[in-house]
């Protein structure tokens, strides 16, 4: 019954073991009821908030649950931030935008009023000249006032005229048709 050399020995050593390492054993245990080494335990104040140094795990567990709503604050605030200068090139944004749409229908209006203020009988007058006389009128009065003349005369007679007419100048009042017939395409689209 009585245990043999080796368990005995091994008795001995685990008593000796157990009786050396108790009190290190102790002091791990108690290292997480106990301030952290080199922690500062006092408090600072600065710009108005007092911070201090979190020195247990139930510390910062709680601090952790106290600027929650902080933090959450603190994050909604910076998103409205974002949001208000994003509000803010969105305007500036539209306010460009009112002001091309205003310049596009000045300049459709404008495009109306050259279109109707041209004369019908000055359209007649230019209709009974010869293409090689009315060549050189246009070449003279300008593309625009040209091409407002030209649409408004028989299809026959204008292309008559601009075959007449200097191939430069020719060209400027067809860019200028052109520019008009897509004009119209669009309103009518």
């Amino acid at each position: 019954m009585y245990p043999d050399k080796y368990s005995w020995a091994v008795m001995v050593i685990g008593l000796l073991l157990s009786w050396v390492f108790t009190p290190a054993i102790a002091e791990v245990n108690n290292v997480y009821d106990q301030p952290k080494i080199g922690a500062l335990s006092n408090n600072v104040e600065k710009n108005g908030i007092t911070t201090g140094t979190i020195m247990r795990d139930s510390e910062m567990l709680s601090y952790c649950v106290n600027i929650s709503d902080v933090a959450s604050e603190a994050r909604n605030s910076i998103l409205k931030r974002k949001l208000q200068l994003i509000e803010t090139d969105v305007d500036k944004k539209l306010l460009e935008l009112a002001k091309k749409i205003e310049e596009l229908r000045m300049w459709s209006k404008k495009r109306d009023e050259f279109l109707e203020g041209v004369n019908e009988s000055l359209v007649e007058i230019f209709e009974t000249m010869r293409p090689d006389a009315a060549a050189l009128q246009f070449a003279e009065i300008g593309p625009i006032i040209a091409s407002g003349i030209i649409l408004k005369l028989d299809p026959k007679k204008s292309s008559a005229i601009l075959t007449e007419m200097d191939p430069v100048d020719a060209a400027k009042v067809a860019v200028i048709l052109t520019s008009a017939l897509e004009v119209d395409n669009v309103k009518t689209n």
